[in-house]
């Protein structure tokens, strides 16, 4: 058989496979387009060949586009992701040769294709997930073997030097350094709990939570705190996200970090809830003037501030500003959900909480 004969009979073959069929050169354009091609792309076969591949196919994704490249450097077949082209699923299996490449596209079922894209979302969701309980433990051990034995000693040390020391203002000092020692350990004992359930100590799995509840306790508890500071939520009812019991301590967390980070004496935070078909939305948003700073007749209102203290110009740990972002994007990690800082028109910052809707939802 000689090779024009084996030409025409390899064409005849690509014409009658089922899978779409195309061939492109090094400057991508395309020298073959099947029938098959014709019937998916809606692309005449003399309409698309001589033309740029890219020209032809609509918007691909990145790793489509970059399982091409790859292919043209490389000299074995191999397979890409499924892609979405032209309303349909299909596996693109690569053949390079030489300065050509082929590459048929083998139609996937659309529950094929979510299956295998949920699996790849979960091999992601748990190496995130062994990435943030790493974390966790980290700053669990940082909490309990550093800090917390460091400030026992500290406080120790300093009650101490308060009965021994004669000179008023001194003694101020180290009475408001004895003062934050026990907010400190306070902050850890509260936190400890905490980290025992996103470690894993107290088994707790992600579940369905109303949303309306968790953020309504929330914002209570913070308006409790801080009963100076305005807090406004807006949250639709009868929405359930894939959480578990920390989500109010979550909300809390992240409404009383925006009330710390405001210079107003009586700042404004609102919380607002939208959801799309697959998840819900939490954007908590606080009044922050970054003009204003504190002021002089603040620091005469603090119980810190004490006449000719060298202390009385430095900022005091508040026992209720927690772990904020820091708490809630481990939590967030452990419900597959996602956390990001964001600045509105005015370039303010808002905090931004994503968590997947249940499936009862």
């Amino acid at each position: 058989m000689n090779r024009s004969r084996v030409a025409h009979r390899s064409e005849e073959i690509l014409e009658h496979v089922t899978d779409a069929y195309y061939a492109v050169e090094s400057d991508w354009s395309i020298v073959y387009w099947n029938h098959a091609m014709e019937l998916l792309s809606g692309v005449a076969r003399d309409d698309a060949c001589g033309v740029v591949l890219w020209d032809v196919l609509p918007d691909v994704d990145a790793e489509f586009d970059a399982a091409h490249r790859r292919a043209f450097d490389g000299e074995h077949p191999h397979s890409a992701d499924p892609t979405y082209l032209f309303g349909q699923w299909v596996s693109p299996r690569l053949v390079p040769d030489g300065d050509c490449l082929g590459v048929f596209l083998h139609e996937v079922r659309d529950d094929q294709a979510a299956l295998e894209t949920t699996t790849r979302a979960l091999t992601e969701t748990e190496v995130a997930l062994k990435r943030s309980q790493q974390q966790v433990n980290v700053l669990e051990g940082l909490l309990v073997n550093d800090v917390r034995n460091a400030m026992v000693e500290i406080r120790g040390t300093a009650d101490l030097l308060v009965t021994e020391l004669a000179d008023e203002t001194t003694r101020g000092d180290v009475e408001t350094i004895v003062e934050w020692g026990d907010d400190v350990l306070a902050l850890v004992d509260e936190v400890w709990p905490l980290l025992d359930v996103l470690t894993g100590v107290d088994d707790v799995e992600p579940h369905s939570v109303r949303l309306d509840d968790a953020v309504i306790d929330a914002l209570t508890r913070t308006q409790a705190a801080f009963p100076e500071t305005t807090i406004t939520g807006i949250v639709p009812e009868d929405v359930t996200v894939v959480a578990d019991d920390l989500l109010t301590d979550v909300v809390e967390a992240l409404v009383t970090d925006a009330v710390a980070e405001s210079y107003d004496p009586a700042p404004a935070v609102h919380v607002s809830v939208e959801t799309d078909e697959q998840t819900a939305t939490i954007v908590v948003d606080a009044t922050h003037d970054s003009s204003v700073s504190p002021s002089s007749d603040d620091a005469e209102r603090s119980p810190e501030a004490k006449s000719g203290s060298r202390l009385s110009q430095t900022s005091r740990p508040v026992e209720n500003v927690a772990f904020g972002c820091l708490f809630a994007e481990l939590a967030v990690d452990t419900y597959a959900g996602e956390m990001s800082v964001e600045h509105d028109a005015r370039g303010r910052p808002q905090v931004v909480l994503t968590l997947p809707l249940a499936i009862d939802a």
